[in-house]
């Protein structure tokens, strides 16, 4: 049995909430990964989160409707990651004594779409909030 092997026997036998996190692990390490190879074959620097990060504009959102969805995968720091991933296992080893690993699946999506759309209504109403003020 190759090492290869043995790292895809452990994968799968990792709960669902152990997955969610090695993917997010693994998601945080990639863009770093992409930076230094950039880095060392002096290609000219991008925003590689410019494009899976979620901006507060309706028009952002309508050319990159992905990004509803990706922005949970991105974290700032390795604190932020760490910090993420520590209380999402909490809360999912309990969660799995009472519900099946679907629901944890379905209740995580969900909650990044909640998320993205309570960042867009709080941003519209301190917007509006705004034009009220400056109209008084």
């Amino acid at each position: 049995m190759s090492k290869y092997d043995k790292l895809l026997n452990k994968y799968w036998q990792l709960n669902i909430a152990e997955k969610i996190i090695f993917v997010n692990i693994i998601l945080f390490v990639l863009p770093l990964v992409v930076f230094v190879f950039f880095y060392l074959f002096k290609i000219p620097k991008i925003n590689l989160y410019y494009y899976f990060e979620l901006l507060p504009k309706i028009s952002d959102l309508l050319f990159r409707p992905w990004s509803l969805i990706t922005y949970g995968f991105i974290h700032a720091s390795i604190g932020h990651l760490f910090w993420n991933m520590i209380l999402f296992y909490y809360f999912s080893t309990l969660f799995l004594n009472l519900f099946k690993g679907d629901y944890l699946i379905a209740l995580f999506c969900l909650g990044i779409i909640a998320g993205g759309g309570y960042l867009f209504l709080v941003t519209l109403f301190f917007l509006y909030l705004v034009v009220l003020i400056l109209l008084w």
